[in-house]
């Protein structure tokens, strides 16, 4: 009765495991890759589970955290948290657990980039208004110039270079 209690609790537990987005792995006293679920081995990608146990032991420290990056297949890097604790009642041993954070990443980026943008407007409209109230200015005297009656063409040519000018600038 006792085994059979055991193998049920095993296999739930192992339900548990399976059923997880996050990955987990038990590493030995070693250092040295024991078993890991489905999900680890999916986010580990093409490496095999020696490998990412190494990367692990050199990368992340004991009971720490660290983020990795990893090749995917095909081109590209995808980031993992990975976060080392030792297992209760078993010294030495390790539980890793390794989550995905490559899409985190990349809104985090993407929201960084957005609001530099943001930042560049505001002082191209900050600009833009600084720029266009003495222009505002010229173009209006130029075209009083041009409309005096003194008829002096001198003063017309160099009031319409005046008006060509302002209005380029203002564009």
């Amino acid at each position: 009765a006792a085994l059979d209690e055991e193998e049920r609790t095993r296999a739930r537990l192992d339900g548990v495991l399976a059923a997880l987005s996050s990955g987990v792995m038990i590493l030995g006293t070693d250092g040295k890759f024991l078993t890991a679920n489905a999900a680890a081995r999916d986010l580990a990608g093409a490496m095999n589970d020696a490998a990412l146990a190494r990367i692990i032991a050199r990368r992340v420290p004991r009971e720490g955290e660290a983020e990795i990056e990893l090749p995917v297949a095909g081109g590209g890097q995808r980031s993992l948290l990975i976060a080392r604790r030792t297992m209760a009642g078993d010294l030495g041993s390790e539980v890793v657990l390794v989550t995905d954070v490559t899409e985190r990443n990349r809104a985090v980026e993407e929201r960084v980039r957005l609001e530099k943008l943001a930042e560049v407007l505001k002082t191209l409209s900050v600009l833009s208004h600084k720029i266009n109230n003495p222009l505002t200015a010229l173009l209006g005297r130029a075209q009083m110039l041009q409309a005096h009656p003194s008829g002096e063409p001198s003063v017309a040519k160099a009031a319409a270079v005046i008006e060509d000018a302002s209005l380029r600038i203002a564009e």
